[in-house]
């Protein structure tokens, strides 16, 4: 709503003590006029139930938007112990809320975990230090980091096996841009599917026995690529299609 009263040093300055007596009604309809105008811009004003008048609008809570913590209020005095706590404040870099206990800011996230009652879908990277509880669908397109008991940082990345003609060659190397964290793997997950879709397989799980007592399928990584081998339990032709993705990598390693 456009103001149609300008409060400024001659508004406040009127009526002059030389005017006309006359023309105090009119001044005072004005001021009644400007701060009714100005309170209805997010509180509301004239409301059918009494005593809603003066309440905010809905939306029309404004909380702190900076990257850095507030350390004061906004008239500038600095933030109370006492009649603060409650305020919030969401950082601008991360859209995080946080809650001004009195002492410091805390996240919303670290005060009760993060807690989804339908579907979270991440678009980047979530990293979760306190508790996550979703009860709906999550999707993930980005890097999953879990706090372990212990400080440890856990990520999981999966990865497609793509074509992989088992029956003809029963090894393939498999690039996991894992970079320098290769080396931080700490554990490993395969699956496999036959060529008509209808069974998933534990690559490692699986275990056949040669004629000589080994088994007969193996995972190794090095600083480019997961090594599998499998010349026993996959190689036939139910795993011989090509232009077909063989199966998934789930990997876990330490950030």
């Amino acid at each position: 709503m456009a103001l149609t009263v300008t409060w400024n040093d001659a508004f406040e300055n009127s009526p002059a003590n030389t005017d006309s007596p006359s023309e105090g009604d009119d001044k005072i309809r004005e001021v009644k006029d400007a701060v009714r105008e100005r309170a209805e811009q997010e509180h509301l004003w004239k409301d059918t139930t009494l005593q809603n008048e003066g309440k905010h609008l809905a939306g029309s809570a404004r909380a702190f938007y900076a990257g850095a913590a507030p350390t004061t209020q906004p008239n500038g005095s600095n933030l109370s112990t006492v009649v603060d706590p409650g305020r919030l404040w969401v950082g601008s870099s991360n859209a995080q809320l946080n809650i001004w206990t009195g002492a410091n800011w805390v996240s919303t996230i670290a005060l009760a975990g993060l807690n989804v009652s339908g579907a979270l879908n991440v678009g980047s990277n979530l990293t979760v230090q306190s508790g996550l509880s979703v009860a709906g669908t999550s999707t993930l397109t980005g890097n999953v980091t879990l706090g372990g008991v212990d400080g440890t940082l856990l990520k999981f990345k999966v990865i497609e096996i793509g074509d992989w003609d088992i029956d003809a060659s029963p090894f393939i190397n498999i690039a996991h841009s894992l970079g320098g964290a290769w080396k931080n793997v700490r554990s490993t997950s395969i699956i496999v599917r036959n060529d008509a879709d209808t069974l998933y397989s534990d690559f490692l799980g699986s275990v056949t026995y040669g004629g000589s007592g080994g088994i007969q399928k193996w995972l190794d990584i090095d600083s480019t690529n997961f090594i599998l081998g499998s010349p026993g339990d996959f190689q036939s032709i139910d795993y011989n299609s090509t232009s077909y993705n063989r199966g998934w990598i789930t990997v876990c390693y330490t950030a």
